[in-house]
């Protein structure tokens, strides 16, 4: 027998986990523009894939703001994910020589960098970033609650929080590369 209520809660957990992490995500779209430029066009100006020269141009941006690119986490959607793993240096790992464990949706690292796949990332765009990049403050956690709906003879149930999210350091902690910035 399932468990339907358990069930329904787990995938409006995932949802709820995805929307937060669309809201950290829509920080990075406030990468700075001011001097020097946070958001960058891909070197590959014609099929926006995502190179190692893209890389490198990322990790100098964060490193001349005194950012440790050991530090940092690159993030890309599926449309980039295919063209990470064309790369013979991010796919073999005895040239990047790390034992690290993979975390949970992390593809490997590059550059020191680790990289990320998300739906969260949509299109072409990618975004390098220090976890210090974003902040975000839950003044409610999660909570579940539920209702009885005398009209369909069944229970009602949701998920909220209460929170804030702001990008830090006037977006100069993320790096974005898109099509046209």
């Amino acid at each position: 027998m399932v468990d339907v209520i358990q069930d329904s809660l787990l995938k409006a957990s995932k949802d709820l986990a995805y929307d937060i992490d669309a809201k950290i995500k829509a920080t990075f779209d406030s990468a700075s523009t001011s001097a020097p430029d946070h958001v960058i066009q891909y070197s590959d100006a014609v099929n926006e894939d995502i190179e190692l020269a893209d890389v490198l141009a990322m990790r100098k941006l964060l490193i001349d703001q005194n950012i440790d690119p050991r530090e940092c986490f690159l993030g890309v959607g599926s449309a980039q994910e295919k063209n990470m793993l064309a790369i013979d240096n991010f796919i073999s790992s005895e040239k990047y020589g790390s034992n690290q464990p993979i975390l949970n949706g992390e593809i490997g690292q590059v550059f020191g960098m680790r990289v990320i796949v998300s739906n969260v990332f949509s299109g072409t765009d990618s975004y390098a970033w220090h976890p210090s990049a974003s902040g975000f403050a839950l003044q409610q956690g999660v909570r579940v609650q539920r209702d009885y709906d005398l009209a369909q003879l069944a229970w009602r149930y949701s998920l909220d929080y209460i929170g804030g999210f702001s990008v830090l350091d006037s977006g100069k902690r993320v790096v974005k590369i898109e099509e046209t910035p």
